[in-house]
């Protein structure tokens, strides 16, 4: 696998942080049809897909980390009798 650009490094984290294609194309400066070149491109499109396990593993380890914590949460609502009924 070749070494990715610096500027194909950013695409990577804008397709990650921006909602579509073009807003992450327009975040870095490069044209939509540029950044579909790329995503059709099998180094550019591996590092991307690597780079989104890393991003979801990251946030499932912080969901599992904090679950208990949310749990709690919920039950103390849910127990909480001064709180209106549309909390419980």
């Amino acid at each position: 696998m070749r070494e990715l650009t610096h500027k194909q490094d950013k695409a990577i984290s804008a397709l990650l942080s921006e909602p579509t294609i073009g807003a992450a194309a327009a975040k870095i400066g490069i044209g939509e049809s540029t950044l579909h070149t790329w995503l059709a491109d099998s180094d550019f499109s591996e590092a991307y897909r690597a780079a989104r396990r890393e991003a979801t593993q990251q946030a499932i380890a912080r969901l599992q980390q904090q679950s208990s914590a949310a749990a709690g949460v919920l039950v103390d609502l849910m127990n909480d009798t001064s709180k209106p009924g549309s909390i419980a």
